[in-house]
């Protein structure tokens, strides 16, 4: 199983020659897919091979990251997002655990995500965490992307996208959808 997502981070790698690939999100078709636990379980294990990894829960809708690392979510990307501070250094934390991973859940739920994920502020918040170089890989957990726009928007922070798909669930021609919205 680990080896499985070990797999998955060598194909990101090496999926574009010419560019590296430091930031991810990753979304579904439909919700309950299992694309939040997924990105922690891919993010946990890159950091498990000495690599500085940061998980962002950006489902700022039906968060679930807190309850999965058994946090809370009192503050996370929201509050920092609607905030004059621009220092988000603050928001993260560090895992007890898996000392190279390191997490942002979403915080308070917002009433309008949109004008969130859309603003200058996260804006310069996803560029400077990506000129920091602080972490070797960023995966960003996001909504489905059926009916919403939430990750279409953080599409274009990242340098890839994975769309998890349940067998026997969504149909190809919903999956194929996705992917193209996500293109």
């Amino acid at each position: 199983f680990e080896e499985t997502f070990r797999n998955i981070y060598t194909s990101i790698k090496f999926s574009k020659k010419n560019k590296d690939i430091k930031v991810i999100n990753i979304t579904s078709t439909i919700p309950e897919e299992g694309k939040s636990l997924c990105s922690l379980f891919l993010a946990i294990n890159i950091s498990q091979i000495e690599k500085k990894v940061l998980i962002i829960d950006a489902d700022l809708r039906r968060p679930s990251l807190h309850k999965r690392l058994e946090v809370d979510n009192v503050i996370g990307i929201s509050n920092y997002l609607v905030n004059n501070d621009q220092d988000w250094r603050k928001y993260i934390s560090q895992h007890q655990k898996y000392t190279n991973l390191s997490y942002l859940t979403s915080g308070k739920i917002p009433p309008n995500s949109i004008s969130l994920l859309e603003s200058d502020k996260m804006k310069y918040f996803m560029n400077t965490l990506k000129e920091s170089n602080e972490y070797d890989l960023i995966v960003i957990d996001c909504p489905p992307v059926l009916g919403l726009s939430d990750p279409l928007i953080i599409s274009n922070y990242v340098d890839a996208s994975i769309l998890t798909v349940s067998l026997k669930k969504v149909k190809k021609k919903l999956a194929n959808e996705c992917l193209e919205k996500l293109k």
